[in-house]
């Protein structure tokens, strides 16, 4: 969904509303905050939570570029819409990491990026089809078109188990074991098993809070963590570096 909704924003849409560098800037800025606010509002409501509700508001938000009668309220239209990809740039990978079993967590992360180039390519072609268009349908259709992935998105989340990690740091035993549950084949999987893999993220949670007692944001700038940092940047700048912004 994120890679057809950003994809929208390419310069040769064929309106000379969307020519504009300051809708995809817009949107990029509206990414930046949703990056910022998805590490609070999912700690705070869980994965499963914080992804219906950014699903709704992105529904919502759809609105105001559909129906933008200035170039000023499609900039709103896409800095709120940014805010919600920036939710869906990080959340759905963390949850990944989480409730995928470490043999297949590569690849169903890895998936996420195969889901935006799908995207990029269903928005290349739908641009395509609306170039010959000279009506203000030209950029209403592609806008509209977003509305088609909340809904099945939307259903398939509310039957997605919560993240026994999340559960566990949280203090939720119960929840967690039941979400465990979900996750692992219960034919080959004891009670006891259950058990001991939530104690193990106990300890682990544990281990983490004791880690993280008196560090900062700056201290990702700092001794080993500054490597991580550079080499994290440099991973997620080649794609803007090799032209993917142009």
């Amino acid at each position: 969904m994120e890679g057809y909704d950003m994809k929208l924003l390419d310069p040769s849409m064929p309106s000379q509303l969307l020519r504009s560098a300051g809708l995809s800037n817009g949107a990029s800025f509206g990414s930046l905050i949703g990056l910022y606010l998805n590490g609070h509002v999912s700690e705070r409501l869980g994965f499963q939570k914080a992804l219906l509700l950014s699903l709704s508001l992105m529904t919502a938000a759809v609105f105001i570029p559909f129906f933008a009668p200035s170039v000023e309220v499609l900039l709103v239209g896409q800095i709120c819409q940014g805010i919600h990809w920036g939710v869906f740039k990080t959340l759905t990978t963390a949850y990944a990491a989480e409730v995928c079993p470490v043999h297949l967590r590569g690849y169903l992360t890895t998936y996420v990026n195969v889901c935006w180039v799908i995207g990029q390519f269903l928005s290349v072609g739908v641009l395509r089809a609306m170039a010959d268009r000279t009506d203000e349908w030209a950029y209403r259709i592609p806008f509209a078109i977003q509305w088609i992935w909340p809904g099945p998105l939307i259903i398939a989340t509310s039957f997605a188990p919560e993240s026994p990690w999340w559960c566990v740091r949280k203090g939720r035993i119960a929840d967690a074991k039941a979400n465990l549950g979900r996750l692992v084949d219960s034919r080959t999987t004891s009670a006891k098993s259950l058990d001991n893999m939530v104690n193990l993220m106990e300890v682990t949670v544990n281990q983490e809070g004791e880690a993280r007692t008196g560090q900062h944001y700056l201290d990702c700038f700092r001794g080993v963590n500054r490597c991580r940092a550079i080499i994290a940047y440099c991973t997620c700048g080649i794609q803007i570096l090799s032209g993917t912004g142009l």
